[in-house]
């Protein structure tokens, strides 16, 4: 279904994908739905494939023992890559710093969307702080927005505070994979 590069598949792999994976995503869908969030296509689909899976904690049980023991892991090409740091996001999208209620009409409000017709859903979480999105035209971003307790969102002035990641999901997780290796 998505494009993955082969050591993004060791990683999703780590955390129990597989290419044929299929899940219910209506669980996160409603709760995102009822927090302000618009459905969309691009969203049940990484969801469907994708959800639940999360890699942010480093299971020794679920990593190849190649990837836990540090030692070079040899690619279907020979090219030999050792995992400097491991990946850390996961596709929870329910328990994002970006879910809740007020998130979410700070950012289905947003301007710079709104004026290109676009929606936004989470997607999940990177790095424990950080929310990535999936936009209606399958671009995927994150946020780095975080404000004091009890700020008040301007919701007609504030600027996106969203990053590219890449232009559809496999990018954007190929992208993330790559920064955490190195090539021998």
């Amino acid at each position: 279904m998505f494009a993955f590069s082969e050591v993004s598949q060791i990683v999703l792999r780590s955390a129990g994908w597989e290419p044929q994976r299929s899940v219910d995503p209506t669980l996160w869908l409603d709760f995102l739905q009822q927090e302000g969030y618009c459905v969309f296509e691009a969203a049940v689909t990484i969801l469907e494939h994708l959800g639940g899976l999360d890699l942010k904690e480093y299971i020794p049980a679920l990593v190849p023992a190649s990837l836990a023991a540090g030692t070079p892991v040899v690619l279907a090409d020979n090219t030999q890559i050792l995992f400097d740091d491991y990946p850390t996001f996961d596709f929870i999208p329910n328990s994002t710093p970006d879910s809740d209620y007020d998130m979410a009409a700070f950012w289905t409000t947003n301007s710079l969307l709104k004026k290109q017709g676009l929606e936004i859903f989470p997607i999940g979480s990177l790095n424990y702080m950080t929310t990535w999105f999936v936009l209606s035209d399958g671009r995927i971003f994150k946020s780095e927005f975080y404000a004091p307790e009890g700020y008040n969102y301007d919701h007609e002035n504030e600027p996106a505070n969203l990053i590219y990641l890449g232009k559809t999901i496999a990018e954007a997780v190929n992208t993330l994979v790559q920064r955490c290796i190195v090539y021998l």
